[in-house]
């Protein structure tokens, strides 16, 4: 747990430090807003494999085929040659399954670099904003087993991670939005595909922006 939180920070005080660089005189963009957002989400996954592995030891007949996560971020907002609508920056996002019967469980935290269109800007009218979102980064699983003799267990694994997202939100303020998003997500962190927790998202999400 302590690698995944390591790996948290270390994306968000990238993609800061990077965007809090402002642009020169020279530069071919210029920084115009930064969105913080976040939400719950509802989540499927395909952990049939995984459930077979665990039903080969343990008599447990529990299957998980979704569940709810969250997720947070950041986005910094750019001019990209007289080009107003397109955004970088980073997303976390964390999912989970436990047995209720048995002591083990596990959990995928995603760790995201993310780009963002503003479809509402070519769209027209529309009382808010509509967004597409592409990202890509890493997976980081956790499994913990309680059951075994000599106590816990915790394995990790890493692998790549991929989504995109259609994004829609109605302003409350002038800098406080709400709405909702729908995605699809690659999330494989297990090189075999035995941990495997692609699937469909779907999530409330709040935006505020400075």
């Amino acid at each position: 747990m302590a690698k995944k939180m390591g790996y948290t920070f270390l994306l968000f005080f990238l993609v800061i430090l990077v965007l809090s660089l402002g642009p020169s005189e020279a530069s071919a963009y210029k920084l115009i807003s930064l969105d913080f957002y976040g939400g719950p989400s509802y989540n499927t996954y395909n952990l049939e494999v995984f459930e077979d592995w665990v039903s080969k030891f343990y008599e447990v007949d529990e299957t998980f085929r979704g569940g709810w996560g969250f997720f947070v971020g950041t986005r910094q907002w750019v001019e990209l040659w007289g080009v107003e609508y397109l955004a970088l920056g980073g997303e976390v996002e964390s999912i989970s399954v436990s047995y209720s019967d048995i002591d083990i469980s596990l959990s995928n935290l995603g760790v995201l670099l993310t780009l963002t269109l503003r479809l509402s800007e070519i769209l027209g009218d529309f009382p808010g904003e509509i967004f597409l979102i592409g990202a890509g980064g890493i997976s980081l699983a956790n499994l913990v087993d309680g059951e075994v003799d000599i106590g816990k267990i915790e394995e990790n694994y890493l692998g790549p991670g991929f989504k995109g997202v259609l994004e829609a939100l109605l302003p409350l303020t002038q800098q406080i939005s709400v709405g909702g998003r729908a995605g699809y997500r690659f999330s494989r962190p297990h090189s075999e595909g035995d941990i495997d927790f692609s699937g469909f998202e779907a999530s409330l999400s709040l935006k505020v922006s400075f």
